[in-house]
């Protein structure tokens, strides 16, 4: 702290842990079993409901603004940047990376509009204290890029 560095909501904490433990598991695990046909090209194992599915991102969405402003300690006037920005990354995360999949899928997934705000929240967490609104748009739309790019690169 007295060089600057700000762990801002533990997010240092959180993601290199869940990072690491990520890796680990999938070292451990290895590749998913009939997930790939003979020809190299994935096959689409759908949601079994994507309702709950929905349900959950929301949850998790509503949830984080809780987290984020909570984590400022304060009930001042960086709650309302904190949660302006959480909800602004969220969104043009969720957008762009509909976007992003659209144009290299042909078609937009509620799944990757999930996983794309979801990603647009994790990007935010750390910066949300110390960023402007325009930031937090630019943020979360590259996160939304990263996801809908990275689903499509992982297969």
């Amino acid at each position: 702290e007295a060089m600057g560095f700000i762990d801002f909501a533990g997010s240092t904490v959180v993601h290199g842990i869940g990072g690491a433990c990520a890796l680990a598991g999938v070292i451990v695990i290895g590749p998913r079993t009939g997930r790939f046909m003979a020809n190299g090209r994935a096959y689409l194992i759908p949601g079994h409901n994507i309702t709950l599915a929905v349900l959950g991102a929301f949850i998790l969405f509503f949830g984080w603004f809780g987290f984020n402003a909570g984590s400022a300690l304060a009930a001042n006037m960086s709650v309302a940047r904190i949660t302006v920005n959480t909800i602004l990354a969220a969104s043009s995360g969720g957008l762009i990376g509909m976007c992003v999949f659209w144009k290299l899928e042909g078609k937009p997934e509620v799944g990757s509009v999930l996983n794309s705000i979801l990603a647009g929240l994790v990007a935010i967490t750390a910066c949300c204290h110390c960023v402007s609104p325009v930031s937090a748009l630019i943020i979360g739309g590259i996160a939304g890029v990263i996801s809908s790019c990275g689903t499509i690169l992982m297969e």
